[in-house]
């Protein structure tokens, strides 16, 4: 979320006040158990937690 701690010249997965606002009432409207926003870095997570259980079983 843009806060005055982010400081950062880059912020790719930064989300807006109002934006974040709107996924927390889509998540309370559906009843949705898990919500990962950005979708971007969710797909990151999840490739990188595959990758590591292939590591995992060498």
């Amino acid at each position: 979320m843009d806060t005055k701690m982010a400081k950062a010249r880059v912020k790719p997965m930064m989300l807006s006040v109002d934006q974040a606002a709107d996924v927390v009432l889509d998540c309370l409207r559906t009843r949705a158990t898990v919500v990962s926003r950005p979708r971007r870095m969710a797909a990151l997570a999840r490739t990188a937690g595959v990758l590591l259980n292939v590591r995992a079983r060498r």
